[in-house]
């Protein structure tokens, strides 16, 4: 089995629980989407993993990750490592969707 990996971090515009719904999209290697969302854990999909297969498909096969420009080429590299490496480095500088 693969490991999942952080995709994407999406700020909710509607969420009911207090405070702001922050919810992440986590992948493997096969394609396999998950979310943090209340929705998923229902339903098993949600507008996020949904969003984020579109994507994929849009750009034949890969997610495509935006990062600031304050990202160091040694950050970026350190962070290919490790999956929670990975997570650190786009919660720290990845682009967040309000969705």
């Amino acid at each position: 089995m693969s490991e999942y990996k952080l995709i994407q971090v999406f700020l909710s515009q509607s969420s009911t629980n207090p405070g702001p719904g922050i919810f992440e999209v986590s992948g493997d290697d096969e394609q396999n989407l998950r979310c943090t969302c209340p929705g998923f854990s229902i339903k098993g999909t949600c507008k996020h993993t949904k969003y984020v297969a579109l994507a994929i498909v849009e750009n034949e096969g890969v997610y495509p990750i935006e990062v600031s420009t304050k990202a160091s080429l040694a950050e970026t590299e350190l962070a290919r490592q490790d999956p929670e490496k990975f997570r650190e480095f786009l919660l720290k500088y990845g682009k967040i969707k309000v969705f």
